[in-house]
């Protein structure tokens, strides 16, 4: 096995998230949107490991109201 060394690139990384409280009867919440990596800059933490490029995620988070 061939293993590569050096120093890795420096990279900016661009992650938006919005979010929005819901409130229904006695039950309270959010749903959260998320956007990581918003510019799919490339890059890596590990060498020869390339990272995920822009990637999504979408929250729903439920509490109920005592």
């Amino acid at each position: 096995m061939q293993y590569i060394t050096g120093r890795l690139k420096p990279y900016y990384m661009n992650n938006v998230m919005l979010e929005r409280q819901l409130l229904l009867g006695k039950t309270r919440g959010a749903l959260k949107f998320a956007v990581y990596n918003l510019l799919d800059t490339e890059y890596v933490t590990v060498l020869s490991r390339p990272m995920a490029g822009r990637h999504f995620e979408i929250f729903l988070e439920i509490k109920p109201r005592w």
